[in-house]
Order: C-alpha cells, then sequence, then structure tokens
C-alpha cells in the first residue's frame, strides 16, 4: 500500500474515532438522563408508611426457633434498600428474639466477634423483653454463660438445649424477674453421672409460669419451682413422672405429657385445676399405655386431646376416668387408630360417657371407627353425644366408607328437633392432599344437602386446608 494510501486510511480512522467519541459522549449524556428519573422516581412500596412496613416485617419472622440466616427475616431485610435497612434496624420487635447454636460456631470465630452477636442483636430491641434460645456448648461454655448472666433481668422466654456438663455449670445466672416461659432440653444417657445442679437456678423466677422439657429431659434431676406452673410440655419416660408432676404443679391449667409404656402402681392423683390435658406417646416408644387413666380425676378438665396412646379404654379406664372426674368436658381429639396384636381396640361407643362434648375431632382413624360413630350419632341422637355442634375429619377423603353416612348423619342432626339434642353447626372434612378430580364422584351426589344445610346456616368445609370444593357449588 502506498504512501499516500495509508495517510488517507489513517485520517478515515481518526474521524471515525471522532464519531464514536461524540456518540459515545451522547449515550453518556442519556444514561445520566434516566438514572436522575429513576433516583426521582418513588417505587409504591416505598410509599408504605413505615409503620405499615414494619408490620409487614413483623409478620414475616420465621416461627421455628432456629439461628439467624442470612436469607430469614430480619437479617434479610438489611440488604433490600437504604430504607427498609433504616425500617428493619428501627423495629425492636424483629431484634427481640435471638438463637445461638453454640456448638455450630466454627473455632475461626473470636469469642470477641461471638459475644458480640448479642450484644449487636439485642441492642436492636432496646427495652424490649428479651427471648433467647442456647444450643451446644464446647469451648463457648463460659461466654454463653456470662451472657445469661448479662441477660437475665430481661429475659421473658428462655430455652437452654444442653449437655449435662453445660448445665451443670450453670451458676448464679439469675434473678430472672420477667421469665414467663422455660424450656429445657438436657438428654440423659443411662451411666452418666448427675451431680451438683443448683438447686437455685430458676428459684428467682417470680413469673415463671410455662415449663417445657424435651429431649428426654429427667424432671427429678433439675429442682424446678413448679408449683407456681400453669402451663407444663413435658416429654418423659413413664406414667410415674407424668403424676408426679401433676402432684408437684397444683395451679396447672394446661398440660401436654409424651411418656412411654410403663405402667404406675403409685396412689391415685387428683387435680382440681387442670382444664386441657393431651397425651401423645413418646417419640422413642413404639407403644404407649392408656393406664394413666386409671390413676387420675381431673373435675375441671374440658379439653381431652390422645394420640398414639394404645389400650385407651383398657377395662374400662377410660369411661371410669370420665364418671370419676364428672369434668365439664367439652373438646375431644382423638388422633391414631390401633388394631394390632394385643392392643384393646378403642370402640366409639366409648365416647357416650362425654355427655357434654360440643366439639370433637379425629385424625388417621379406621374406617369402621367412623362409620361406627356416624351410625351411632345418627341413630342414637338422645343418648350418643346429644351436645356436639362441631365436628372435624382431619387428614381423610372420605369420612368412614364416604360421603352416604355423613350425608345421613347431617340431616338427621342437624334438622333435629328432639328436645336436649344439640344441632350440629359446623362439619369439616379436610382432605390431606387436594383431591378435586375426585370430587364429582365423591362429593356431588349428596351436593343437594350440603347445599341446602349451608344455605341454612350450616358452616361445612370439604377440601384441603385453605380450599373449601363445597362453596363453589354455590356460586
Amino acid at each position: 500500500m502506498s504512501l499516500a494510501h495509508l495517510r488517507a486510511r489513517l485520517a478515515a480512522l481518526h474521524v471515525s474515532i471522532s464519531e464514536h467519541r461524540l456518540a459515545l459522549k451522547e449515550l453518556e449524556r442519556d444514561r445520566k438522563a434516566v438514572e436522575r428519573e429513576l433516583q426521582a422516581f418513588t417505587y409504591p412500596v416505598l410509599t408504605i408508611p413505615p409503620e405499615i412496613t414494619s408490620e409487614i416485617f413483623l409478620h414475616c419472622l420465621p416461627e421455628d426457633n432456629e439461628p439467624p440466616s442470612r436469607n430469614d427475616v430480619p437479617i434479610v431485610l438489611l440488604a433490600v434498600c437504604t430504607a427498609w435497612r433504616s425500617v428493619a434496624i428501627s423495629v425492636p420487635e424483629l431484634w427481640e428474639s435471638l438463637c445461638l447454636d453454640v456448638g455450630r460456631i466454627p473455632h475461626s470465630i473470636s469469642t470477641n466477634t461471638f459475644n458480640a452477636i448479642p450484644d449487636i442483636w439485642f441492642g436492636r430491641a432496646y427495652s424490649r423483653p428479651l427471648t433467647l434460645s442456647l444450643r451446644g456448648g464446647g469451648w463457648y461454655r463460659r461466654d454463653y454463660f456470662d451472657l445469661l448472666r448479662c441477660y437475665a433481668p430481661r429475659l421473658r422466654s428462655l430455652s437452654l438445649h444442653l449437655d449435662m456438663p453445660d448445665f451443670q455449670g450453670l451458676k448464679d445466672i439469675g434473678p430472672f424477674p420477667l421469665l414467663q416461659a422455660l424450656t429445657i432440653g438436657l438428654p440423659f444417657n443411662e451411666g452418666q453421672t448427675v451431680e451438683n445442679l443448683e438447686s437455685d437456678i430458676f428459684e428467682d423466677a417470680p413469673v415463671l409460669r410455662q415449663l417445657s422439657l424435651v429431649e428426654g429431659t429427667v424432671l427429678s434431676f433439675i429442682p424446678l419451682p413448679l408449683e407456681r406452673l400453669t402451663v407444663l410440655y413435658a416429654d418423659l419416660s413413664s406414667t410415674d413422672e407424668c403424676l408426679a408432676a401433676l402432684k408437684s404443679s397444683p395451679l396447672l391449667t394446661d398440660c401436654t405429657f409424651r411418656f412411654g409404656n410403663e405402667v404406675y402402681h403409685g396412689p391415685e392423683v387428683s387435680h382440681s385445676r387442670l382444664q386441657s390435658l393431651t397425651l401423645f406417646r413418646g417419640k422413642e416408644n413404639f407403644y404407649a399405655t392408656g393406664d394413666i387413666f386409671n390413676h387420675i380425676t381431673l373435675p375441671s378438665l374440658h379439653t381431652l386431646k390422645i394420640s398414639g396412646v394404645d389400650d385407651l379404654n383398657e377395662d374400662g379406664a377410660l369411661e371410669a376416668f370420665i364418671s370419676r372426674s364428672s369434668p365439664p368436658l367439652r373438646k375431644f381429639h382423638f388422633n391414631d387408630y390401633y388394631t394390632s396384636g394385643s392392643r384393646r381396640e378403642f370402640h366409639p361407643e366409648s365416647l357416650g360417657c362425654m355427655s357434654t362434648l360440643t366439639h370433637i375431632e379425629f385424625k388417621d382413624l379406621h374406617i369402621d371407627f367412623e362409620d361406627d360413630f356416624l351410625d351411632l350419632l345418627a341413630n342414637e341422637a338422645d343418648s350418643f353425644l346429644p351436645g356436639l355442634q362441631n365436628i372435624v375429619f382431619l387428614d381423610t377423603a372420605y369420612p368412614g366408607s364416604g360421603y352416604s353416612n355423613l350425608a345421613k348423619t347431617l340431616d338427621s342432626r342437624w334438622m333435629t328437633d328432639s328436645p336436649g339434642v344439640a344441632a350440629l353447626r359446623s362439619l369439616q372434612v379436610i382432605w390431606p392432599v387436594d383431591l378435586q378430580p375426585y370430587f364429582s364422584t365423591t362429593v356431588l351426589p349428596f351436593a343437594e344437602l350440603f347445599t341446602k344445610l349451608v344455605a341454612k346456616g350450616a358452616c361445612i368445609h370439604i377440601g384441603p386446608v385453605g380450599r373449601n370444593y363445597l362453596l363453589k357449588l354455590l356460586t
């Protein structure tokens, strides 16, 4: 290429570069103009008053008691935008609860950093009462003892999931002037020695009313002010421990026991204040006996919930308990139906002794039980649960053998004019999954009766949680 051509080519490139530079400057001016418009734009979500935004944030708090995560509220709110960060930091309710799993904190985290976490977190809660959950132990043990001492005067709720050596090291951490709820998870292994448990750890907790013992905690190992409690949840190993807890807690109104199959041989326990009793089979137990009903008298009981308890009415224990207690029982929840081996089946006729019931709830029952229950309800209205007004079938698609028996029962008890017999007001059949494709074959044949009752004011739900397919027939 000649010299003249090269010079011409270079001149053309200079011109092209100048043109592109001008175009680039124009694009930069346009970009800045758009950025100014964006900065001036007010997003609708940011026009919500801060107090409304605060309330929305509170509804986003996780329900489980887990260590804070960068993906959960409130931490995730801090990274969205400056406005949300300011609102989140200014809402003390977002920071009044903290769970620390000490055993999962890496050794690379210094003790100073560990100590700073609750100080920063609870510092944003200002003067509000606090909820603290501690799990694990190990090399941070001394630091979380100091943490307990520091925040004990402000704690409203405390959960301790520790091993025995850690728990034995708890000393002089009170008083707890605001503590209302206490959870203790203290696993005990056979052969483990137990000594030096401080008798006054929670003695200076004047408003403590709720206690939960989980993870196999042995009640007798921990001196606790049971005489003050009104609510007790206890995962215990035997009927003996359950009844000992009842006897030591005269103010209890609400009690939940998870227990096993040991038969009680002590004296009968009578409790005049208990209004709600829930019995579960223990997590580590394959079998839980209903023998407990042979040894308790509860004249104030109005709610009884039973799940996974076998031999429930062996030798008439449940009926004898109801007869002996003569309680104003209003609600009965029954979950799990066993028919295997030597277990004594629980028949719906046994419910006849609960003549004051107004609400009954079943879950995971045998088809024959449900059919027999509905037959009794329809055919013996004058004598079988005459006050019943609300029925719930949980996690079932077909109550009994289907909806024909259910429709028959509804027709007889909803339209009853028998003196002394209450009319049914509410029926819920809560499906375990969405079974809409089967709705037309299972429910529609009885749609006329169901819709007639709904039109007259009956409350009927048929479908999964949050979705009532019966309502679609009325729209």
